[in-house]
């Protein structure tokens, strides 16, 4: 039980440690071989239309289980729950102070997975849809 929250927090510091990134994968990067298609895919477009992207490129949801998510009354995590709450199964984990980072991650039939980091508040609507500003291939899976 404790190491969920460990790794949860941990990914928190890198997010905000490492938050501005560029766009795509650079030298230091992995770039699998095979992959599904990156086309029309681009940074600075709402995370809901980059999910429809990805879903026409063949991309799936890589699904978080709901025993591998923290507890909802345990602390706050930023837009985690918003996200869940509007069907983003796929949302790993998110940042509850600053640019509000949120990650996603995705796999293809070629069992990749792709990360995807987003950042942004609120919409007036009350509607969380943050802008995505990073993705980038995880090959350490």
């Amino acid at each position: 039980m404790i190491f969920p929250m460990i790794r949860f927090l941990f990914l928190i510091f890198f997010l905000c440690t490492f938050g501005s990134f560029p766009a795509v994968a650079d030298s230091k990067t992995c770039i699998p071989s095979k992959h599904a298609s990156l086309e029309g895919l681009t940074v600075s477009i709402p995370i809901s239309e980059f999910r429809n992207r990805l879903v026409s490129n063949g991309w799936q949801s890589d699904v978080v289980r709901r025993q591998d998510r923290p507890a909802r009354h345990k602390a706050s995590y930023g837009y985690l729950f918003d996200y869940i709450d509007q069907g983003y199964w796929e949302v790993v984990a998110c940042s509850p102070t600053g640019l509000s980072y949120c990650k996603f991650h995705w796999t293809d039939v070629y069992q990749n997975l792709l990360a995807v980091i987003t950042a942004g508040e609120r919409k007036p609507d009350g509607v969380v849809d943050q802008y995505v500003t990073r993705f980038v291939f995880d090959c350490d899976r």
